[in-house]
């Protein structure tokens, strides 16, 4: 502060400073932390996720898995976002697949029991290989 109390010019550059680097921390973990709970997910629902069959076969949702030297998976179902666009479901996948919205084909939804009740996400079965092997939209959507 100055003699007349006010603080000088070089408080608010470095609140900004600080500001910008919290924002750029914040952006760098926001991807492991999805990725966490994307893992966790499965794990959480694995009991459910086993016996679903991907439609028209016999071929179970939950057998992709694919896990790379770094640790990266791809394949296998987790909870995520869903959302609706034109009367069509989008799914968000994880971060490990590219971590963008894919199309849900109206053939690859089960009308299974959605194993998450807070109706806020569905699941989706997804292999960098083959696409969408299966997904259930949250529950209370179907």
């Amino acid at each position: 502060m100055d003699k007349n109390g006010e603080r000088g010019p070089g408080v608010g550059l470095l609140v900004g400073i600080m500001v910008v680097a919290g924002l750029g921390l914040f952006l760098l973990c926001a991807p492991w932390a999805r990725a966490q709970s994307h893992t966790e997910g499965h794990a959480k629902y694995h009991a459910e996720y086993m016996f679903w069959k991907q439609p028209g076969s016999e071929a179970s949702c939950c057998n992709a898995r694919v896990v790379y030297p770094n640790g990266a998976f791809t394949g296998d179902c987790y909870p995520t976002p869903f959302r609706l666009i034109n009367n069509h479901w989008q799914a968000l996948k994880a971060p490990e697949d590219g971590g963008d919205w894919v199309d849900v084909p109206d053939a690859k939804i089960l009308h299974e029991h959605n194993p998450d009740p807070s109706g806020v996400t569905g699941h989706l079965c997804y292999s960098a290989y083959a696409g969408v092997l299966c997904a259930v939209p949250p529950t209370g959507a179907l």
